[in-house]
């Protein structure tokens, strides 16, 4: 194709396989290319936790190291070196859980989709060259369904090189975080 631009793409973080199945998106129909050649123009960081269902009292200490400590440090360490391997006009995005909205059997998952969510939004207020988005799929795998990557491969496309598209939370979840914010009194 005369003047097509290929993105360059490369996925790094947790291996949850949601990244993945967002690049196999990305790939197959939005002109990216997977390479381990850098600078990329698109770095997808997997930063999505695990589901838990211990309440927060019955936690060992090292339940609370390994799902909220650990996967913390994790996503610092991994994001700054992220930073390396973008292009100046590139884009990070985090790809995380809804989780961080909180709910009283996952207390540890929350925190640390929290700070995934900060993160993501602090990158994402400093003057570019740092470009940052987060997009936020169901921390409940079975609440993910496939076209729910091929809507993240499209919003990822979106904020690819944008100068504009920075710090957004983009959910995925059908507006259920939207729930997550009445209360009920009486």
């Amino acid at each position: 194709m005369v003047g097509a631009r290929f993105f360059s793409l490369k996925v790094i973080g947790n291996g949850s396989g949601v990244a993945e199945a967002i690049a196999e998106r990305l790939t197959k129909g939005h002109d990216f290319t997977e390479t381990e050649q850098g600078p990329f123009d698109l770095v997808m960081i997997d930063a999505v936790d695990e589901e838990g269902d211990t309440p927060f009292l019955e936690l060992s200490d090292e339940d609370f190291e390994r799902l909220y400590l650990a996967p913390t440090v994790r996503l610092e360490r991994v994001t700054a070196m992220a930073r390396t391997l973008i292009k100046p006009s590139g884009s990070l995005l985090l790809v995380g859980t809804d989780a961080y909205l909180g709910k009283p059997e996952g207390a540890p998952q929350s925190a640390a989709a929290g700070s995934t969510v900060i993160l993501g939004r602090s990158l994402g207020r400093m003057d570019p060259p740092v470009r940052c988005n987060i997009i936020l799929l169901p921390i409940e795998c079975d609440r993910r369904h496939p076209d729910m990557f091929g809507d993240a491969a499209r919003l990822a496309l979106a904020v690819t090189g944008s100068e504009t598209l920075c710090g957004l939370r983009l959910f995925l979840d059908g507006a259920a975080h939207l729930a997550s914010r009445h209360v009920e009194y009486g």
